[in-house]
């Protein structure tokens, strides 16, 4: 019914909007069809029903509002969250469960150009037909460090990078996501984690115990940007840079100053922020005054909750990330950038996401005609109370989502 058609199209929250370089946007538009899935798991044709005139269904109003709930950004999926899964399985869930923005993941799976990723015009022809555009490519980071003194390290990592541009430009992907230092997360208990992928063993990775805050290492990052913007430009790419979760702050981008004096320092219309809400609070104790300052330069948020422990990557709604306000903060600013949903857990988490973010957007004071949605959010809320949802969360986390889609989610999908 209305309440299903709602929930496949509201991962669109605002009108499609990609960005090209640092301050332009445009609009693309994507006609409501029939559009086989990206491989076997996609059971056949799906049709999106999308809200307006040109043959779409009509939609209740309640749904509607909540559509139109978030002005002037869209929420995404990663296949991080899927990585666990090929790409095109990966893609293919995230089409089932009504996206139409993807970041693509390229560390050690997926896109990483260290081993073997998959023929570009087939992966571009796929995601054309079932309607996901790709806002960014996530770039690979273990072992890929800009500030190191060594400059072999350093070449390397400009060399892994410039392909991963280059597969940016094919897609028409507006975006790279890049951690400067190379070091990369740590997994969702703390423990820290290894590339495994083609191109690096364990002993390559990165991880250093410590960033060496001198200026020298701010000048090598710097330089090798500089090199890296150049070459995004020919192929219509922008580069992004994303802080990182370091409560001791010694990791180069723990703080946003780190990334706004790395951006003037290389002075290129092409590069901006990819802000990750749960890594400033790991780092910093909050978010607000982070975000704040990164605004004028943020092109792509990362969304996952934590309790400010650990980057957790729980679904949203389940740690101490008040997502009300940070859609305020967004709103406010007039933010039309990208807002990607990088949470552990599968399909299961990405709904409970979405439902949190839609009830912090206040839709669900207009959605009393919505029964299936007021089960969702009340879900999302028993699972915030239960401890042992945390403890699956967390164990989710590490399984890197392994979830296939529900029946009754292609039941009410497919055609």
């Amino acid at each position: 019914g209305a309440a299903a058609a709602a929930r496949a199209v509201g991962r669109r929250v605002g009108p499609l909007r990609r960005g090209r370089g640092c301050g332009a946007s445009r609009q693309v538009a994507r006609e409501p069809a029939a559009r086989p899935g990206v491989g076997d798991a996609g059971g056949g044709p799906v049709r999106r029903r999308h809200i307006g005139t040109g043959g779409a269904p009509a939609m209740h109003e309640a749904e509607a509002w909540r559509w139109a709930a978030l002005s002037n950004f869209s929420a995404a999926a990663t296949t991080w969250t899927f990585k666990a899964k090929p790409l095109f399985e990966a893609l293919d869930l995230i089409h089932l469960l009504g996206f139409m923005d993807v970041e693509l993941w390229a560390e050690g799976v997926h896109l990483d150009p260290r081993g073997e990723p998959p023929d570009l015009d087939e992966l571009a022809a796929a995601m054309d037909r079932i309607g996901l555009a790709a806002h960014s490519i996530h770039a690979p980071f273990r072992g890929l460090d800009l500030t190191s003194p060594d400059p072999g390290v350093r070449n390397r990592a400009v060399s892994v990078l410039s392909r991963t541009i280059e597969m940016a430009g094919r897609l028409d992907c507006p975006y790279v996501v890049v951690h400067v230092d190379g070091a990369g997360e740590r997994g969702a208990g703390g423990a820290p984690t290894q590339h495994s992928g083609a191109g690096g063993s364990g002993a390559e990775t990165g991880g250093r115990d410590a960033f060496v805050d001198e200026a020298e290492a701010f000048e090598r990052a710097a330089a090798a940007l500089t090199v890296l913007c150049k070459h995004a430009q020919d192929h219509h790419v922008t580069i992004l840079v994303e802080n990182q979760p370091d409560p001791a702050r010694r990791r180069f981008g723990a703080s946003v100053a780190d990334l706004l004096e790395l951006i003037h320092m290389v002075g290129a219309p092409n590069i901006g922020i990819c802000f990750d809400v749960p890594h400033a609070v790991v780092s910093t104790g909050g978010w607000e005054k982070e975000l704040r300052a990164a605004l004028p330069y943020v092109r792509s948020v990362h969304a996952s909750d934590t309790e400010g422990g650990s980057d957790a990557h729980w679904p949203l709604g389940r740690g101490a990330i008040d997502w009300r306000r940070v859609l305020e903060v967004l709103e406010e600013a007039g933010y039309d950038g990208g807002f990607v949903l990088e949470v552990a857990g599968g399909e299961a988490a990405l709904e409970e996401s979405f439902a949190a973010l839609q009830g912090a957007s206040g839709a669900g004071a207009r959605g009393d005609a919505d029964a299936g949605a007021r089960a969702d959010t009340d879900a999302g809320a028993d699972a915030r109370g239960d401890a042992g949802a945390r403890a699956d969360a967390d164990a989710d986390a590490d399984a890197d989502g392994d979830d296939a889609p529900s029946s009754s989610l292609r039941s009410r999908e497919a055609k």
